[in-house]
């Protein structure tokens, strides 16, 4: 069975949750191969988005057009929704971006190096 690293999301500002930050995982757990696997994001915002921040410049790549999560308890899993998997790079960051203070996610990284 395919084991996977549970990585909680946190608090950037008000609306702002980061998922993914290679930098910090390589600081605080030694994780450089950032492959996501699967995601649960939970917001009760009817207006959602996921980014990508590199270089000083945020790009959409997912949001609440795409799939409407607020009423869904289970939350989304952006990699299924997608069709394909998201592999983060160093320079990179994974944010949800939402219009209310309530978010939270957790993404489950490919166990690759352990």
């Amino acid at each position: 069975m395919q084991s996977l690293i549970p990585i909680t999301s946190s608090r950037s500002s008000k609306n702002i949750e980061i998922l993914i930050n290679p930098n910090q995982l390589a600081q605080f757990y030694g994780i450089t191969s950032i492959k996501i696997m699967k995601t649960s994001i939970h917001t009760s915002s009817k207006e959602w988005c996921v980014e990508l921040i590199e270089s000083g410049k945020t790009r959409t790549i997912f949001d609440s057009e795409d799939q409407d999560i607020s009423k869904d308890p289970s939350g989304v899993d952006i990699i299924k929704l997608l069709g394909h998997g998201l592999t983060i790079m160093n320079g990179q960051t994974l944010q949800v971006r939402s219009t209310n203070d309530y978010c939270s996610a957790i993404c489950y990284l490919e166990d690759a190096e352990l």
